[in-house]
């Protein structure tokens, strides 16, 4: 049995049972596809053929939850995007890059320190939008590809 002292569990169930009739603030096409995205994850359902099997843990879920929201929200808010995966490649680099330099901020109006971390959770989304829309019949371009995942060396370790 593991035991969960952050009650991540009770978090994400307490999330989607409030957010069934969609995620607020996010448009009804990008609730629903966080929310099909988040579904395959606690299935483990269209799984890259790389990644583990299986379902995601609730920590991971939360994780994605809140990633994938603030992505719909500030690609709404800089590009006016209607859908997240209406997303160009140079849009993506550009707003990794911006993260990166401190142009885009955090809610507290400090600078992203692991912006690697974003990009991978986006990485990992747009692989998976990649398998859905393959077994639909429908081809989509990595615009992935070139993001940058390396970890940067901490200032300081214990």
């Amino acid at each position: 049995m593991k035991i969960d002292p952050y009650n991540h569990k009770e978090k994400y169930l307490h999330w989607k049972n409030k957010t069934k009739d969609g995620i607020p603030n996010v448009s009804k096409e990008n609730s629903d596809i966080i929310m099909q995205y988040l579904s395959d994850m606690e299935k483990g359902v269209n799984i890259a053929r790389v990644s583990t099997k299986g379902a995601r843990s609730y920590t991971r879920l939360n994780s994605l939850k809140d990633r994938m929201t603030l992505f719909a929200k500030k690609f709404k808010e800089l590009y006016d995007l209607a859908k997240i995966t209406d997303i160009t490649e140079e849009q993506l680099m550009g707003f990794f890059s911006d993260m990166k330099n401190g142009t885009i901020k955090r809610l507290d109006g400090t600078q992203y320190i692991s912006v690697n971390t974003f990009a991978s959770v986006f990485k990992s989304f747009w692989h998976w939008w990649q398998k859905v829309n393959k077994k639909k019949g429908i081809d989509i371009q990595d615009i992935t590809a070139d993001l940058d995942t390396r970890q940067e060396k901490p200032d300081w370790v214990y």
